[in-house]
Order: C-alpha cells, then structure tokens, then sequence
C-alpha cells in the first residue's frame, strides 16, 4: 500500500476513504509502541501527515481526515488514541501478529486482530483493530474481550 502521495487521485487510492485505511493506521500506530519499548525509545505521541484540498470532488481519495466536511473513518482512529491516557495496559491477542512478524511477511496470510488499551484513574480505553494488507472482502473476527487485573471502582 503506497501512503506516501498525498495529493494524488485515482481508483488505488480508494482505500484512503474507508475502513481499511482506518484500520491499517490503528495496526500501525498500536505497532509503533511496541517498536518503540523494543528501542528502549520514550514514544510520547504520534504524528500524522494529513491534507485539506478546497473544491475537490468528495472522497477524491487524498489523505486526508474528512472530505467535503464528512470525517473519514481514520478520524475515528486519532478521536480514540486521543482519549487514551495514563497508563498503557498490556494486551494479548491470540489472533495479534507481532512487529517483527510483521516485517518479516507483511499481513498477507493472515489478519493482525489486536488491541491497545489504557487506564487513567477510573477510565478504560480499548482500541481494538481487525487489519489485513488486501483490500478484500474477508471473514469478520470473532472478538472476545477479557479484562483481568484492573483495580476495583470505589
């Protein structure tokens, strides 16, 4: 998948307006922690390149948030780790590829189901993605959430 042309148009770069482009931000994002405890790197936050392109037909396909004034499904994704704060929590998925799996095949064979979460005084955030790199239709993931150790609200 090529993310890098911002101001670029056509059928290929669809995937920008929907949920796979959604999806691929929360894997990659999520990622980025884990490569950054890996490096021993202090990761405060995240950054993302996008665009606003005046009197441009909607969903033109740029990489953007919105289009026209209707906010995008990656939206979503900024909206949710913006809402997570305080402590990360650790997640397990049996259905989450690693980093270095990663690197190492891409998401091709099979899809990276994980999650991210946090806690901050008595606020649970769960981020949870189903992403894979083809653009197709696929089987859904079935997602059972267990939450164990978290404190006791008083």
């Amino acid at each position: 998948m090529d993310n890098s042309c911002a101001a670029c148009t056509g059928p290929q770069y669809g995937y920008r307006n929907g949920t796979m482009y959604s999806s691929y931000t929360a894997a990659s994002f999520g990622h980025e922690f884990e490569f950054a405890e890996k490096h021993s790197v202090n990761f405060e936050g995240a950054l993302t390149w996008a665009f606003e392109f005046e009197d441009q037909p909607y969903f033109a396909g740029f990489r953007a948030l919105a289009s026209n004034g209707l906010d995008l499904p990656v939206l979503n994704i900024f909206r949710m780790f913006a809402k997570m704060s305080g402590q990360r929590l650790a997640v397990r998925s049996s259905a989450g590829l690693t980093g270095a799996a990663i690197q190492a095949t891409n998401v091709r064979t099979a899809p990276d189901v994980s999650a991210q979460a946090s806690l901050d005084d008595h606020k649970l955030a769960v981020l949870i993605w189903h992403y894979h790199d083809d653009d197709v239709p696929g089987p859904a993931a079935a997602v059972d959430l267990n939450l164990t150790g978290l404190p006791a609200l008083r």
